[in-house]
């Protein structure tokens, strides 16, 4: 047995940059990996647990109180992969070595490493295996790698989702191993049947035959626009995914209500528009609207002119580099004179019949 006053062999030294290595593969593993049994928000890297219990289990060889019995059976345990060396130094560096090599993915069911760990937990506990508690178990990493280096593990957690999924992966598949998938699938299948003949009435087919598996729920508004009253849905974005070769996506068909557009259409009858200089640009009868006017400064004639014969050079400019001015490139050409406009009127140009109005109300 170790003495508690013994290091142990993560106090002194631990091997981060290989494990952290082999933890930030294991995000891509999906075969066999535990992560596909249930979604855990914040499951444990089984590298990190695995790594992380042999370092807290083992002691250092370094201590001088270690046994030496430790010493003895650590070497000829490690001696199946690499020679030891007789110095402590050199079998601390070996345990260390055998921790980052153990903590990789692939080598987590290699039988002989997995025979030299449960030896070296064996030399350290040689009266019985030592009891790991997880009162915050989660995912279960941590007690399912407990579980691989021989230890009696106990596992809970305060969310009952967990407590299902560390009873399924530490109790019933180790208990029962693949008859227990053979009877999930047999179990799943028998309910999938009966869902689908419940549900069937609420999922008729599509024309072309193939069944629907969900709806999607949006609100709706209808457009206002003259001849319209298309019911248009409020949904933040149509993409259903956009993972790399599986980009899916909703295309809107907007089917429009004859009897409104019938009855919009009447009322734009009764509108006018106008457009240059005159104030609203569009008049409905017996509406309430209101009109803004700007007038804290003016663009003077002259402004206008340079500016347009500017626009019209730069235009000229596109038509002989392109043949014909790409929409892209007309888009960046009103958003260039747009700035231009507002920047001369931001600079208070003209009458500016306002300005003294607002200064005066500024310093009061």
């Amino acid at each position: 047995m170790i003495p508690k006053e013994c290091k142990r062999l993560a106090e002194v030294d631990f091997p981060i940059a290989e494990v952290s290595r082999h933890s930030a593969r294991e995000k891509s593993i999906r075969h066999g990996h535990p992560s596909t049994l249930h979604l855990w928000w914040a499951r444990r890297p089984l590298a990190t647990c695995r790594a992380v219990l042999m370092g807290l289990l083992l002691p250092d060889p370094c201590d001088p109180l270690c046994p030496g019995d430790f010493k003895e059976s650590a070497r000829k345990a490690l001696g199946q992969l690499r020679g030891v060396g007789k110095s402590d130094e050199d079998l601390r560096r070996a345990l260390l070595a055998f921790i980052a090599d153990f903590s990789k993915w692939d080598n987590s069911s290699n039988q002989t490493l997995l025979e030299i760990a449960l030896a070296l937990v064996r030399a350290v506990y040689p009266d019985g295996p030592p009891l790991v508690v997880d009162p915050f178990a989660g995912g279960g990493s941590i007690p399912l790698e407990a579980l691989r280096l021989g230890c009696e593990a106990f596992a809970s957690d305060l969310n009952p989702v967990a407590c299902l999924i560390l009873k399924v992966m530490l109790e019933e598949i180790p208990r029962h191993g693949p008859k227990l998938a053979e009877e999930l699938r047999r179990v799943g299948a028998e309910i999938k049947r009966t869902a689908e003949k419940e549900l069937a009435a609420l999922y008729p087919k599509d024309p072309d035959g193939a069944t629907p598996i969900a709806y999607l729920w949006a609100r709706t508004v209808q457009c206002e626009a003259p001849g319209c009253g298309a019911e248009i849905p409020l949904m933040r974005s149509f993409w259903l995914c956009k993972k790399p070769n599986r980009k899916r996506a909703l295309r809107c068909r907007i089917e429009k209500n004859a009897a409104q557009a019938a009855s919009l259409l009447r009322e734009s009858l009764r509108t006018s528009s106008h457009h240059r200089g005159f104030l609203p640009h569009w008049k409905a009868e017996g509406a309430t609207y209101f009109v803004t006017f700007r007038l804290a400064g003016t663009l003077p004639k002259i402004v206008l002119d340079r500016l347009e014969q500017d626009r019209r050079t730069q235009e000229e400019s596109l038509l002989r580099r392109f043949g014909q001015i790409p929409e892209d490139e007309r888009r960046k050409l009103n958003d260039l004179f747009s700035a231009k406009v507002e920047e001369y009127l931001d600079a208070g140009a003209g009458e500016c019949w306002l300005a003294g109005v607002v200064r005066s109300f500024g310093a009061r």
